[in-house]
């Protein structure tokens, strides 16, 4: 975005009910018109697109509540699928030199590999200058509260760590100081060890979901065009955290074996290989034979990778597999939601 260009952002801050977008969905809007991300399915950007261009002219925050629960609200878009109440911050941005300018501080944190606490001011005195609407802070930890939040540390830290216990964002009222205290956590690295012409599939797919994708194998004889969508390249194993995905896919016995045993030294809670069931049990016992413990590592090793959902080809093997992996990191089983009982985002 262009710095002297004005915008707005809207935060979802707030959900009851039933909502496709949970806490922490952000719209960014331009004063040209053109925006960018998404508050809902669609239903509810029409009307926050209005209020985010008067809130660039005013140059005042609002937060906006949309009950699609009450049947007069059903004129604000055409067939509301959602039945619940969402609160979103709608402000405009400030210079882009400005502290805690909120798009600024939302790219360092997307650069970060480590859960983060970010506090958004929905409200504040407006003798304090400093803690306007919109403005926002990552915070690493529960002892590194801004000196602007200072007079309310104390409870602030009570908040942050509850989110971080739970993991559910929530906004937190401190006498005339408001602020939405949000969870974040690392995009999905999916980690591909293979090159051949199947991995494409795999890592287009995942950068189309918003991961950060990486590829391991000889690059030299790999094709690139192969490898166009990882972010990453490595001849050797790549950084590995506790949001990592790593996919044994290479075709070769041998080669998935000694990335098996390499992937097994990782903290990286999911593990998957290609091939049958009898393949993968075959690499276990041989590292078992060797003194590896691979049995303590069971509930991360997933061989033959992937839901049961009749994939046979490259692009569907990739969708079975990359939802397995949202179901593991989501501690999901991965079920049919008509059969779930309770809400779907619980």
């Amino acid at each position: 975005m262009p710095p002297q260009e004005h915008a707005a952002l809207a935060t979802v801050i707030s959900v009851e009910g039933s909502s496709y977008r949970r806490p922490g969905a952000r719209l960014l809007v331009r004063e040209s018109g053109q925006w960018v991300g998404g508050i809902s399915g669609g239903c509810l950007e029409g009307d926050a697109l209005r209020k985010a261009k008067r809130a660039i002219l005013s140059g005042q925050a609002s937060i906006v509540v949309y009950d699609t629960r009450d049947p007069a609200e059903r004129s604000i878009g055409a067939g509301l699928g959602c039945n619940g109440r969402i609160e979103v911050l709608i402000a405009p941005l400030p210079p882009a030199n400005t502290p805690h300018h909120p798009v600024a501080a939302l790219e360092r944190v997307l650069q970060s590999r480590q859960p983060q606490i970010l506090i958004t001011v929905l409200a504040a005195p407006t003798s304090a200058s400093a803690l306007q609407a919109g403005r926002l802070w990552p915070l690493q930890d529960e002892k590194s509260v801004p000196e602007n939040l200072w007079p309310i540390a104390d409870k602030l830290a009570e908040s942050v760590a509850r989110v971080r216990s739970s993991g559910r964002s929530e906004v937190v009222g401190y006498e005339d100081i408001q602020l939405f205290v949000e969870a974040w956590t690392p995009p999905l690295h999916i980690a591909v060890f293979g090159g051949h012409y199947d991995v494409y599939y795999l890592l287009r797919l995942a950068k189309e979901l918003g991961c950060l994708t990486s590829v391991t194998t000889n690059l030299q004889k790999a094709h690139r065009e192969h490898l166009a969508d990882a972010d990453l390249r490595f001849a050797a194993g790549p950084p590995v955290d506790a949001y990592t995905a790593i996919i044994l896919m290479a075709h070769d016995y041998n080669t998935d074996l000694e990335n098996l045993r390499w992937a097994l030294g990782t903290p990286a809670p999911y593990i998957g290989l290609l091939g049958p069931r009898v393949r993968t049990e075959q690499m276990l016992s041989q590292l078992e034979a060797e003194g590896i413990p691979v049995r303590e590592h069971g509930g991360r090793i997933f061989g033959p990778a992937g839901l049961d959902i009749g994939a046979a080809s490259p692009e569907m093997i990739a969708l079975s597999i990359l939802a397995e992996i949202q179901a593991c990191f989501a501690q999901r089983e991965g079920g049919h939601l008509r059969l779930r009982t309770a809400p779907i985002y619980s």
